[in-house]
């Protein structure tokens, strides 16, 4: 205990040496998300919430159904007829272009809401036929597709919870472009050295875009590349869009690492999470000051009001109605190029990626543009900016070039879509109230005629103002914000939208407790607030540029007489290169031919399996020949004298077949016809054979069962036509071979006796053995033959001839004159022998008939004698012992009237058939009652029950076909295998439950289950073939939302093909290697081949083991498809960070504790006041049951600052125990480690390993 006190205290003792070494964060770090910025509201401002609305939401049910054609014109015209007009008009206020596109740059930092929702709703633009961009064909059919953006989904319920759209970036002014927006995403873009953002190879630019996880990667509308090649990691998701904003965020990117570099000049022992939350804390401050005092006066014209102070009950959400109004204004300003320029003011020509030369860069050809040739080095993104600065932007009004409203890029299959009118639906999606609403909702008077809206406007061009009050017919109440705002624009943003983005703006700031102007929160001093204020754009291009400043104007956003390197003139359409027309790309394109012949490999699966099936038959034939060749001679020998002649019973409805039995020491032989040995039956334990012997029609039959055989029937056919109508002479002859047991041609005493006693116990007399050598004394002194002990056969003959009176009592008649009572008898008994087709020789044709197979047993037809006594006794049971009494069997017959009419014929058969099978009719019914209630219960979900998945928009008919089917073949394949469960069977059939289930007809039910479920499987294979094919089709965004485990929208549009569903998914692979299993099994157990190979049906029939391990393999795959993704979850979980309060309530105190407060600092290494996941697994250690060189060796894993506590964890790793090897093998692990920070994963995994062990 000692020993672990001394560690725990040179624990901290090291902790408190290692963080005297630098400077603490004495100010509390702004988390990533959003979150905790103000403390009564915890998520406001967060990522992921909602936006806030201005104006009650206007929804077409009042939940979440936007409003559209007929109450509302199409989007497409409305932008034709609204927004279209020439390029080449400069601004009125000489704004730059750099202006707009930082303001591009800070909307992406506070709101984005283009991230597609799920499951998929679409909102597709229909375009007018004859559209000279999108129909030029005049098809009238064409549609620009349009996906509704993400929204909360405890929205959207009801008239009094409409649906509202949620923010995927944190809604403060925080750098979020620059930084991410979660903790993760700042990791991915930091080095983890001196402070900085990671560099790629040239240390001017960030890493490239490898995490598919973070950045868009939009595939490039006019070059069609794809793939994050060629892009940058920033924490704007969309930073990559144009150069233009990818140069704003390579120039944010530089002035961090920056200011991190004079940082780590200033203090050199500051540790890398000092340098970056010091410098991370100046840019944003540097960013708040430029966005809201020197960029937001330029956009509106308009200074805003002084800050106040903090005020934590201003709710500073950003609205739907900010989001509009800032991004469609925006949007008139873009020109159609942008000029690049030196620090000497040369305006550069531009190479173009098909080595063409322009005097700028076109817009609408630079959209997610990667490697462009211009931009190669950080001198030419420079030169970019310098270019943006010194060019005026288009006028502000309600004119939009046609880059922008024609060839902006287009999501799904189009390569280009109209903006414009995909922002109309984007309001209407977002249920945004009509123009003249949000007027009265901001406080400005209300239009009360179309001419008001913009009075300039109307008399310069009043034919838009006409032609768009046509399109909303005359009625100013339907007219939307978009349109609205942006025709009352004129030189500055209008009334509207200068209201809406001030009020944003101004309860983003005085909302925000880290703004940096608020001198309570302790980020900056007096002074440094002052400097930042005196901070603006240009100094941070001076001072990243390394030039000097005349070489830009004073403010960046404005571009006056007399400033520094005029443009050579306003950009318009002409001189520039043409826009990269309109591709509608084909997911499917160059996957029809493999796919078509996927499915017919598929197919063929049942033919290669027939095809091994007979391979298997015709070797199998081949050995029989080969066989029968060598063993001919011997069996036709044996034939001669051991063979037996007997009849094959195949089946109730199969013909029988002829063969000759053969018996071998150890072993019965069974031949064909043909002499080929069909199969040997080895005598041997545990083989099982039972002998039955029994009578029909007179004829005595063998019977000779073998498990899982066909029965063998030996029919003693020459015996029963001698005794039955031969000649007196003809029946002792044979009767006297028979009773020669020793065949030496003499019959002895005994011989006589054991005949007469076999006679006496068939007739069922009975007498003793005394009496019996009395009786047979007796006709031996009678016929002179006293002094005999043998007779010849002309003896036997006569002594029977003389006696025959005496032997009535045998039953037996040997004259031939009568009809024998024991035929008489047999003729009384109740027979439940099968009346089937019995063929008596091998030299009879296998397929014969009843007729002539009882034609050749008798010369003439035996008929049972008329005066026979009614049926008094019942055939003995095999093994059971015949009692003196024996009860009589009535039955009353009862006579109908024969019916000769066909139709009543089919009646009565039909009843007769629900007679005989009515248990079997019962279960069978039963049983698909239940799997058709499967069917139905899963393709009804589908159908009509599942569209919060969104699967059903997707592929309806497939996936109610896969599904259902799926459902009913699971109960089949379950049920199957209890028709197979012998003991259980037998068990059950001497139960009650027998009188209601046909327990005998098990093998019978296990086919009919076979033959249904094969049907089902073919139905569930093309339910999946149209699903792949769907899918193969289906656009990223669309399967991000089926199968987020698998799929992650990151823009790129283009889906798995068809033969990544079929083969590299364990559901597709599985489900291949399922339907090869079928076709082998059900095959191989068609009845034609169980004939031909009883073995391989057995084989092939085992491989059920393995068709239940991939029914189960392919339900916990398909189980994992739809659910939300668990290893974000786990991605969220280890990049989150605790609060205080957090902390506390995860160890169930409160946050003013002691404890609570003492272990808090203890953890917190970086002081920044809030606990990584890491963190809070180091202080669990505390908690854990260790011993003392465990303790040290987790010690001695999680430790971070190694070389500050070298000597203090050697000595405590020597005080635990550990050997001196042990001990130079961790430290040489030690020495080998790299930098700390980036083995920080390393460190993790092994703290895990360590945790688990215990």
């Amino acid at each position: 205990m000692s020993v672990c006190l001394a560690l725990a205290w040179i624990f901290l003792a090291g902790l408190w040496t290692s963080v005297g070494a630098q400077d603490p964060i004495t100010w509390e770090v702004q988390r990533f998300d959003g979150w905790y910025n103000n403390l009564m509201e915890h998520r406001w401002g967060s990522k992921g919430s909602r936006l806030q609305r201005l104006v009650p939401a206007s929804y077409a049910d009042g939940v979440y159904q936007p409003l559209g054609e007929p109450h509302l014109p199409n989007p497409r015209a409305v932008s034709n007829i609204a927004m279209r007009g020439p390029a080449g008009q400069a601004s009125m206020r000489n704004r730059t272009v750099l202006g707009v596109f930082f303001g591009y740059h800070v909307l992406s930092d506070l709101v984005s809401v283009e991230r597609p929702g799920c499951p998929a709703e679409f909102l597709n633009i229909r375009i007018p036929p004859g559209d000279p961009v999108f129909d030029p064909q005049q098809r009238g059919d064409v549609v620009l597709p349009f996906q509704r953006s993400r929204w909360d989904p405890g929205t959207g319920q009801s008239p009094s919870n409409p649906r509202d759209l949620t923010n995927d970036v944190t809604g403060w002014l925080d750098g979020s472009a620059i930084y991410g927006s979660s903790h993760s995403w700042s990791d991915a873009l930091r080095s983890f050295s001196g402070g900085r953002l990671a560099s790629g190879g040239d240390p001017a630019f960030p890493r490239g875009a490898q995490q598919p996880l973070l950045m868009w990667t939009a595939p490039d509308p006019a070059t069609g590349q794809r793939g994050p090649a060629g892009l940058y990691a920033f924490g704007a998701e969309r930073g990559n869009r144009e150069p233009f904003l990818q140069a704003l965020g390579l120039l944010w990117f530089r002035y961090h690492n920056l200011c991190a570099r004079r940082l780590a000049a200033r203090h050199p022992r500051w540790g890398d999470e000092q340098l970056f939350q010091h410098a991370r804390k100046r840019v944003i401050a540097t960013y708040q000051n430029i966005a809201m005092y020197e960029w937001l006066p330029s956009f509106l014209r308009q200074t805003p009001p002084k800050y106040a102070g903090y005020r934590p009950f201003l709710d500073p959400s950003i609205s739907p109605e900010f989001l509009v109004a800032s991004e469609q204004f925006l949007s008139t300003m873009v020109p159609p190029g942008v000029y690049m320029r030196n620090a000497s003011c040369h305006f550069r020509e531009v190479h173009n990626g098909n080595s063409s030369v322009s005097r700028a860069f076109r817009v609408c050809n630079s959209f997610w543009n990667r490697k462009h040739p211009s931009l190669k080095k950080a001198e030419d993104v420079v030169e970019l900016l310098l270019g943006m600065a010194s060019q005026i932007a288009e006028r502000e009004d309600h004119v939009v070039v046609e880059d922008v409203r024609d060839f902006w890029p287009g999501p799904l299959k189009f390569s280009r879509t109209d903006h414009l009118a995909s922002c109309l639906q984007r309001g209407r999606d977002l249920g945004l109230p009509s123009y003249a609403k949000a007027r009265e909702a901001v406080g400005l008077p209300p239009i009360t005629s179309w001419q008001d809206i913009n009075p300039s406007l109307f008399r310069s061009n009043g034919t838009v103002l006409e032609a768009t009050a046509a399109l909303y017919n005359q009625d100013l109440s339907r007219l939307e914000l978009l349109p609205g705002g942006l025709l009352e624009s004129h030189g500055d943003p209008g009334p509207l939208f200068s209201t809406i983005i001030l009020d944003q703006f101004v309860r983003l700031r005085d909302g925000d407790r880290y703004w940096f102007e608020n001198t309570r929160n302790g980020l900056f001093s007096e002074e440094e607030i002052a400097e930042i204020r005196n901070t603006s754009l240009r100094d941070i291009l001076v001072a990243v540029a390394n030039m000097k400043p005349s070489t830009l104007q004073p403010n960046a956003f404005f571009w006056h007489a007399g400033d520094p390197c005029p443009q050579p003139n306003q950009l318009s359409t002409e001189g520039l290169p043409a826009c990269a027309p309109l591709v509608i790309r084909d997911y499917f394109k160059g996957s029809g031919f493999g796919f078509g012949i996927t499915i017919g490999t598929l197919c063929c699966f049942p033919l290669v399996s027939l095809l091994s099936a007979w391979i298997v038959a015709r070797l199998r034939r081949r050995n029989f020949k080969k066989l029968q060749g060598q063993d001919r001679q011997s069996i036709m020998s044996e034939k001669l004298v051991d063979g037996v002649e007997a009849v094959e019973w195949q089946g109730r409805k199969e013909p029988c077949r002829p063969v000759l039995v053969h018996l071998q020491p150890g072993q019965i032989r069974v031949v064909d016809g043909r002499f080929s040995v069909l199969r040997t039956i080895q005598l041997r334990p545990p083989q099982q054979v039972n002998l039955i012997l029994s009578s029909n029609l007179g004829r005595r039959a063998l019977l000779l069962k073998i498990p899982k055989e066909y029965d063998l029937v030996s029919w003693d056919v020459p015996h029963g036509i001698v005794l039955l109508p031969g000649s007196p002479e003809e029946k002792s002859r044979l009767m006297f071979r028979m009773y020669d047991f020793d065949g030496n041609g003499l019959i002895s005493k005994d011989e006589f006796i054991r005949m007469l006693r076999s006679f006496i116990e068939i007739s069922n007399n009975c007498l003793s053995k005394a009496q019996l050598a009395e009786v047979v004394e007796s006709m031996f002194r009678e016929s002179g033959f006293q002094d005999k002990e043998e007779l010849t056969w002309e003896d036997f003959h006569f002594m029977l001839r003389d006696h025959d009176s005496e032997l009535r009592f045998t039953q037996l008649c040997v004259r031939g004159v009568e009809v024998p009572e024991v035929i008489k008898d047999l003729c009384r008994r109740a027979s439940y022998i099968s009346q089937e087709k019995i063929c008596p020789s091998p030299r009879v044709s296998a397929r014969c008939s009843r007729r002539n197979a009882e034609s050749e047993l008798t010369p003439k037809r035996l008929q049972c004698p008329t005066d026979t006594d009614p049926p008094q006794e019942i055939r003995r049971r095999f093994g059971k012992k015949v009692t003196s009494f024996q009860p009589l069997l009535f039955t009353e017959a009862h006579r109908e009237k024969f019916q000769r009419s066909r139709r009543h014929q089919t009646v009565q058969q039909f009843k007769r058939f629900i007679e005989n099978y009515r248990r079997h009719i019962g279960c069978v019914a039963v049983f698909y009652a239940i799997a058709g209630g499967l069917f139905l219960e899963r393709a009804y979900y589908y159908a009509f029950a599942a569209h919060h998945k969104g699967i059903t928009d997707t592929t309806r008919v497939g996936i109610i076909l896969s599904r259902g089917t799926a459902a009913s073949i699971s109960f089949m394949f379950s049920y199957i295998l209890l028709t197979m469960c012998r003991n259980l069977i037998t068990f059950l059939r001497e139960t009650f439950l027998n009188r209601y289930v046909p327990f005998d007809a098990a093998v019978d039910f296990h086919r009919l289950i076979a033959s249904t479920a094969v049907v089902l499987t073919v139905l569930h294979t093309a339910g999946h073939v149209v699903n792949v094919y769907l899918f193969s089709i289906s656009p990223l965004s669309v399967l991000s939302c089926l199968f987020p485990g698998f799929f992650h929208d990151d823009g790129s549009e283009f889906p798995q093909k068809y033969y990544w569903w079929f083969f590299q998914t364990v559901p597709g692979l599985t489900g291949v290697v399922l339907l090869l299993v079928l076709a082998i099994m059900y095959v191989f157990a068609s009845h034609h081949f169980r004939r031909r190979s009883f073995r391989g049906f057995w084989l092939t029939h085992h491989l059920y083991i393995l068709l239940y391990v991939l029914v189960l393999d392919i339900d916990q795959a398909d189980a994992g498809t739809l659910p939300q993704d668990s290893s974000q979850k786990v991605r969220e979980a280890l990049t989150c960070e605790l609060s205080r309060a957090e902390f506390a309530e995860s160890l169930g105190l409160k946050p003013q504790d002691m404890f609570v407060e003492s272990m808090f600092s203890l953890a917190d290494k970086d002081g920044n006041g809030y606990l990584s996941f890491r963190e809070f697994l180091d202080i669990l250690v505390v908690f854990m049951k260790v011993n003392c060189q465990q303790f040290a060796v987790l010690l001695f894993n999680l430790e971070e600052e190694r070389h500050v506590l070298m000597e203090n964890l050697r000595a405590a790793l020597k005080e635990s125990g550990l050997s001196s090897q042990e001990w130079e093998m961790r430290e040489q692990e030690l020495m080998r480690a790299a930098v700390t920070r980036e083995q920080r994963s390393h460190l993790l995994e092994t703290f895990f390993r360590h945790l688990f062990s215990q």
